[in-house]
């Protein structure tokens, strides 16, 4: 063998064994320290940073979107489930019942315009009536000391419905006082267009609607009722504009009314056909403002305030009591 050719031949496996060693070095020190990516490098750069804000806010933002979107297709159900009135609606307090809400008719406003001596008839009405209670007083207590049949049949009421719950006098001085009159107008009765009677007058057996609430609302102060409780309200039918007259006891939609056209108690829902124009008491008289005009009156007064348009004004008048 050449002796010559045999000196290459070991250089190059040499060499082949040195570079097998520097890479299996190079391999091991890799294995021992890896090489972290961007993302998870300290050193901070630009497109990093973005990617790390991206990551952070994508998890909030999907929850917000689905949230949003959960909600709209909630709404949408309950606007297909809603009433079509309710859909004209102002919002609706949270937790009120849809139905309820649609059943209860509107309040009106009430605003005091003046004592009870301020409307004539009434006040006179106060007057007989304070003298024709102490009367009934001793009617009841003794029969004999009666001054007529009128204060006797008025005794007969209050002795039943004295042994009656308060719940049930209402019931029943209302039916029994519809009982004991018939209805007749003032001109046939009193000769005279409008004549507020007393009880007893009430109690001969005639009288027209305010006859029958002035009635009630003595036999319940009578049985021991509270006037705070009481008004007399004079109202106005939407249809027709014919005046009429009822009890009201109690407040806002608690309230019941008596009423004469009726022997069962009115509940407010009852009476929407009418919209009231005043009420009063023994202690003072009220307006009546609708509350479907309400937002009207202060839109009114609002624009009458920018234009300087508020002056002396004289009060409004009735025109008529009841018939």
């Amino acid at each position: 063998m050449n002796t010559h050719m045999i000196a290459p031949r070991a250089r190059i496996i040499a060499l082949s064994m040195m570079l097998g060693i520097m890479i299996a070095n190079v391999q091991v020190a890799n294995s021992a320290y890896p090489r972290q990516d961007d993302s998870q490098m300290d050193i901070p750069n630009e497109r990093s940073t973005h990617l790390q804000s991206e990551a952070r806010l994508r998890g909030p933002i999907e929850a917000m979107l689905i949230e949003r979107d959960n909600h709209k297709v909630e709404h949408d159900k309950s606007a297909l489930l809603m009433p079509e009135k309710l859909k004209q609606k102002a919002t609706i307090p949270h937790g009120e019942n849809l139905n309820a809400v649609e059943l209860q008719p509107p309040l009106d406003q009430e605003i005091q315009i003046g004592e009870a001596r301020h409307h004539k008839k009434w006040n006179k009405v106060l007057s007989r009536a304070k003298t024709q209670l102490i009367a009934l007083d001793d009617c009841v207590a003794n029969k004999n000391a009666c001054l007529n049949k009128n204060y006797q049949s008025w005794a007969n009421i209050i002795e039943t419905a004295q042994n009656l719950p308060p719940n049930s006098q209402l019931g029943y001085v209302n039916a029994a006082i519809n009982a004991r009159a018939r209805y007749r107008t003032d001109i046939h009765n009193y000769g005279t267009r409008d004549y507020w009677a007393s009880p007893v007058e009430t109690m001969s057996g005639w009288a027209d609607c305010e006859d029958y609430a002035i009635a009630k609302y003595f036999t319940l102060r009578a049985l021991g009722f509270d006037p705070a409780m009481l008004r007399l309200v004079v109202l106005k039918k939407y249809s027709n504009g014919v005046e009429h007259a009822v009890l009201r006891v109690g407040h806002n939609r608690d309230a019941q009314y008596l009423d004469n056209l009726s022997d069962k108690l009115r509940a407010p829902a009852d009476m929407k056909a009418y919209r009231a124009i005043y009420s009063v008491n023994e202690r003072a008289k009220w307006a009546h403002i609708p509350a479907q005009t309400q937002n009207k009156i202060s839109v009114i007064g609002i624009q009458m305030k920018q234009h300087g348009k508020f002056g002396r004004s004289r009060p409004t008048r009735i025109s008529r009591a009841p018939s």
